[in-house]
């Protein structure tokens, strides 16, 4: 029997360390997981903001290609270049509202 202790005692400390790597590699992983958790939490939130201007930007160039040109070029000398277009009123309404559909 005293050669069955002596295997014991040899083998216990190398189970507890095995158990006690498997331990803190469980821990690393856990605040790995964790730090990752956050990280696409700012993620989402940063799409989502970046998503409000999109859609801002969006209805203010519909809310201004809606108004008249003598109203969008008070104060320039001549209009930009985006107002040059030769599109009727119908087919502007139309893109504006597919991009807010978008």
């Amino acid at each position: 029997m005293r050669g069955n202790e002596v295997k014991i005692q040899v083998f216990v400390p190398d189970v507890a360390v095995f158990l006690l790597f498997k331990i803190k590699r469980m821990k690393d992983l856990e605040k790995e997981k964790d730090a990752l958790w956050s990280g696409l939490e700012i993620l989402e939130r940063t799409r989502l903001w970046y998503l409000q201007r999109l859609e801002e930007n969006r209805r203010a160039q519909c809310h201004e290609q809606e108004r008249p040109l003598s109203a969008r070029n008070s104060g320039r000398q001549r209009p930009p270049v985006a107002q040059l277009s030769t599109d009727s009123g119908k087919d502007k309404h139309n893109r504006c509202v597919l991009w807010l559909l978008i």
